[in-house]
């Protein structure tokens, strides 16, 4: 490829590129923005059921004046059990007792959620639900988009090589055109101009143009003429072949 090629070549691939992968990178955002909240909301919503179902069977249990049986929750969660008192009656709490408030917390990349729904049944005050996972589960979120980024990435450069090498065709087999037809014209030029100059300088030489020489001159230059004329002539007839007439078909008839 010359040098106006390799420019095009390289500007289209690059602007494809460059065009796909904003795209990519703002798909993968959005995507990525939608699942994290979409997962915050799952693991709220699972904190929060956890908390009322403990809360009921707390209640059920000072109802049938039974102790309360270890709870059983999803996989990932855990639970505490904070008395009326402010003491820790099970499991681990990772926020103050002292100040502790119903609501949905995040600490050192814990979920939190706080719920009074016992209402002092069997002296608790507040279950406590906890989760660490959410954390994880968004860093494997973000290492599969980037995966696929990139491999959806490397599928693009292979699409915007083939793209570009389909696009350069046409303008690399008419720049051959214009090359091949550069090279004949210079070829058929050559031969008259040079004969004009021997021409030319055997007259100087003598000092007199001899009727040989002057043939010589007029066939040279009339030469390099016919050629101009038959490229006017060729560039007139493409011009008027592109040239579109409407024809009235009721003149026609």
């Amino acid at each position: 490829m010359n040098e106006l090629e390799k420019r095009s070549f390289y500007s289209f691939l690059g602007l494809y590129i460059l065009s796909s992968f904003l795209f990519l990178t703002v798909i993968g955002y959005w995507y990525y923005a939608a699942q994290k909240s979409a997962l915050e909301n799952e693991t709220y919503y699972r904190l929060q059921h956890s908390a009322d179902v403990i809360a009921g069977e707390i209640i059920m249990a000072h109802m049938q004046h039974r102790s309360l049986k270890e709870p059983t929750v999803p996989k990932g969660i855990d639970v505490a059990l904070v008395t009326t008192d402010g003491k820790i009656a099970r499991g681990k709490v990772l926020l103050p007792t002292e100040t502790l408030k119903t609501g949905y917390y995040t600490k050192n990349g814990a979920r939190i959620f706080v719920s009074s729904a016992p209402k002092e049944h069997l002296g608790i005050a507040y279950v406590i639900t906890q989760s660490h996972s959410l954390d994880a589960t968004l860093k494997r979120l973000k290492q599969r988009i980037i995966l696929l980024i990139g491999l959806a990435a490397l599928l693009i450069v292979l699409v915007a090589w083939v793209l570009s090498r389909i696009f350069m065709r046409p303008v690399r087999e008419r720049v051959a055109q214009v090359e091949r037809f550069i090279n004949d014209i210079t070829h058929e030029l050559n031969t008259p101009i040079s004969s004009l100059s021997m021409a030319t300088d055997q007259a100087l030489k003598k000092g007199e143009c001899a009727e040989k020489t002057l043939k010589n001159i007029s066939i040279s230059t009339r030469q390099p003429y016919d050629i101009c004329r038959s490229l006017t002539y060729l560039n007139f007839r493409k011009a008027r072949e592109d040239e579109v007439t409407p024809v009235e078909i009721g003149h026609t008839a």
